[in-house]
């Protein structure tokens, strides 16, 4: 498989094989509603590479991972389908994301 430096890096930072929370699971999907163009296209890749490294052989070739779904031009996923420590990983993301997005909007204020 080769390097994504992001995964690498997320997955080698999760300590614990626990669930999140309650209020870590609403917090990540009431901030998913906030999310970029770029961030949610970095979701994807993530749930993707994921499911590429951890394969159980039970989903078919043209089937979106984890039991996801079109709508419309939208794919909708199942975050509780999701394994524990993809959620993890995506949580973990998800901040480190939004602080970014905050740090450019202020770049930009700065700038005009």
């Amino acid at each position: 498989m080769s390097d994504f430096p992001l995964y690498m890096s997320l997955d080698k930072d999760i300590k614990t094989s626990r669930d999140l929370s309650k209020k870590q699971k609403k917090n990540f999907i009431d901030d998913f509603k906030i999310m970029d163009d770029k961030g949610l296209e970095m979701i994807y890749l993530l749930i993707r590479f994921y499911e590429l490294n951890n394969k159980d052989g039970s989903r078919k070739e043209y089937q979106l991972p984890y039991y996801g779904k079109y709508e419309g031009d939208d794919i909708v996923f199942d975050f509780d389908k999701f394994p524990k420590k993809l959620k993890r990983m995506l949580f973990n993301f998800q901040k480190l994301h939004i602080k970014k997005m905050e740090e450019d909007k202020q770049k930009n204020k700065l700038v005009l």
